[in-house]
């Protein structure tokens, strides 16, 4: 019990040293995300073959013209699911 105590004060102590970085003024500026998307079907597709999970893909790119205004372009890929039902496959 005191280990984590002692554990918890030190994480908290490290929080106080972060800063913030003033924002420049305009400037180019590129993002991404990778993660794990699941389709809920409700039940609706109890007893079929159902492949409800998929890898999510999102890249972004933008520029920043003033303090509050940019102009943003993003793609989002959130993955695709597939329904073998009844002799068929629907995606």
């Amino acid at each position: 019990m005191m280990k984590k105590a002692i554990l918890g004060f030190v994480l908290l102590g490290l929080c106080g040293f972060a800063t913030a970085e003033e924002s420049k003024a305009s400037g180019g500026y590129v993002g991404g995300a990778f993660g794990f998307t699941v389709f809920d079907d409700g039940g609706a597709f109890i007893g079929q073959g159902l492949d409800d999970s998929d890898t999510s893909l999102q890249i972004n790119a933008g520029y920043k013209i003033l303090k509050h205004l940019a102009v943003e372009a993003r793609y989002v890929d959130l993955g695709s699911y597939t329904v073998a039902a009844f002799g068929s496959t629907f995606e």
